[in-house]
């Protein structure tokens, strides 16, 4: 039987896609309760000249990053509430993967605090975009994240 997170005292939770040494980088957005969302870009630069000189001497090149700060209802329609109703319908389950992943498919992973400790649900990207449950949560998010970095970073 798999699991939702229905009924737990949720008060923040985050979505992330990437790492910061892959192709994309990471992108991670995090909303709390009152609707004030950050959006965080993590990458490794691209061998600026800093960087390959860096690199040269032993050293690797510097991350960078990036955030963007404000409120879900400057990119959304709904409220706090209706997005984390929409977290409500989240599966969750203990064990990922549950079929191979292909090569650099990306995972989603959904980070929840509540009252207890907090959660990790991970699945891969392309299976959270066909679920019934996680897909709107992750259209929403989506949303947000290419609202307030202008086109410039997604998840």
């Amino acid at each position: 039987m798999t699991e939702t997170i229905k009924g737990e005292s949720i008060k923040a939770f985050g979505a992330q896609v990437g790492a910061p040494t892959s192709l994309d980088g990471l992108t991670q957005i995090n909303v709390d309760r009152e609707g004030a969302f950050v959006v965080v870009h993590e990458w490794v630069a691209e061998e600026p000249r800093e960087s390959r000189d860096k690199k040269a001497a032993g050293g690797e090149p510097a991350p960078q990053r990036e955030e963007v700060r404000g409120d879900i209802r400057e990119f959304l329609e709904v409220g706090p509430d209706e997005l984390f109703t929409k977290l409500g319908g989240v599966p969750v389950e203990d064990d990922f993967p549950r079929r191979p992943g292909l090569p650099d498919e990306p995972i989603l992973r959904i980070l929840i605090e509540g009252d207890g400790e907090p959660r990790v649900v991970r699945m891969w990207l392309r299976d959270a975009e066909k679920d019934d449950a996680v897909a709107p949560l992750l259209q929403s998010l989506r949303a947000v994240v290419e609202g307030a970095t202008d086109g410039r970073r997604f998840l």
